[in-house]
């Protein structure tokens, strides 16, 4: 707290380092925003050998708190992990900031809001951020543009909250996808449509975007405990904005996880992240059955939907089985499946017109198996 309050005091010099020592700094008074140039980083010559990044805990902080909130262009936080505080780990009101290497765990708004522009949030594997439980969405950007988010990793996958949560500025303004349940309305991110693993992963797929564009697209796999980098390609749109996916990446997507994607344009702007696709085994005939070995419901897509949206399930093997819809109450409100079906995977398109805005739950019920999840229906 001194040293922001001297920097922000100090008009000598244009940039300042701020090197945390100890393994845990308890916030119980919010610190003052950041009006200069300064970079924030372990000490590392005082703690050689440390397991771990040094803490910024703002669990006895009282809201509205974050931990760092700056409001000068330049600058960046590495090597830090920012845990517990009620609002976000660190809040970003400027430009062209670097934020690398850092870990943001159980923030109650979420880890890292953005409203500022060409901010770096990751710029390499290697320096990748790491974002676990969250209230919020990992990476919120209410306003702004140029925002680069690549690399970074993410511990969970909620109904409501996304890894990563665009506001009223993306890279268009134009994608009737878009997962979020905010104001922004929109953001193109790829649409995927086959992902097969062999030696390597294939996937395929298609971008709506901005036309006559290079894009970077990254692609990640979720094993329902972690999102990890899984690799990345170019594409470029045509005059009408479209551009075909068809690339194998070395990494690789393990059958029965699921694969999803961002898009970076040329400025800099990264989309939120796809829908998600399901992974499954290439084989050499493509009238081959796919039988899966266990029982499996997967989050329906589009989510947020209106008024359809599609959901997967797979069977083990032929059996009776029943997927239905309940509103918060246990009321039914939908019976999509009530028959025996064939083993393997299988799809049902959920039809809501008739259903007010709300959350809702689907369940399938088969042989000794019965799994629940959440979907949103958004009017």
């Amino acid at each position: 707290r001194k040293a922001i309050e001297l920097f922000n005091d100090d008009v000598v010099f244009d940039e300042k380092t701020i090197g945390l020592v100890t393994d845990r700094f308890g916030i119980e008074v919010p610190l003052p925003p950041i009006r200069g140039t300064y970079f924030f980083d372990e000490f590392e010559s005082f703690r050689k050998g440390a397991s771990s990044h040094p803490v910024v805990d703002g669990s006895r902080c009282p809201p509205p708190c974050s931990g760092l909130v700056f409001e000068a262009d330049g600058g960046g936080v590495s090597n830090i992990r920012f845990e517990n505080f009620p609002n976000h780990g660190i809040e970003i009101r400027c430009d062209s900031l670097w934020i690398a290497s850092n870990e943001f765990a159980g923030n109650g708004s979420g880890g890292l809001l953005i409203n500022g522009n060409n901010n770096f949030v990751a710029d390499s594997l290697s320096r990748a951020n790491r974002f676990e439980e969250n209230g919020g969405a990992g990476i919120t950007v209410e306003r702004g543009t140029g925002n680069r988010l690549l690399y970074n990793v993410f511990t969970h996958i909620d109904t409501l909250w996304f890894p990563i949560d665009l506001g009223t500025d993306g890279i268009t303004p134009n994608d009737d996808g878009d997962l979020d349940t905010g104001p922004n309305n929109l953001q193109n991110f790829p649409v995927l449509t086959r992902v097969l693993r062999g030696g390597s992963t294939t996937i395929e797929g298609t971008l709506n975007s901005t036309p006559d564009t290079d894009f970077r697209l990254q692609f990640f796999a979720w094993d329902h405990a972690l999102l990890r980098f899984l690799g990345e390609t170019t594409v470029r749109t045509d005059a009408a904005g479209n551009a075909r996916i068809d690339v194998v990446l070395d990494g690789t997507a393990e059958i029965g996880e699921e694969v999803y994607a961002t898009a970076t344009d040329a400025d800099g702007n990264t989309s939120e992240f796809s829908g998600a696709f399901r992974v499954v085994s290439g084989v050499a005939n493509e009238d081959e059955a796919d039988v899966p070995g266990l029982y499996a419901l997967y989050q329906n897509y589009p989510n947020p939907f209106n008024p359809t949206t599609r959901i997967h399930y797979d069977l083990p093997q032929a059996g009776p089985v029943r997927l239905e819809v309940f509103d918060l109450l246990g009321r039914r409100v939908a019976l999509l499946v009530d028959a025996v079906r064939a083993g393997g995977r299988h799809e049902v398109v959920f039809e809501a017109s008739a259903l007010p805005s709300g959350t809702y739950l689907y369940q399938l019920t088969g042989v000794g198996f019965t799994q629940t999840r959440k979907l949103v229906l958004l009017k």
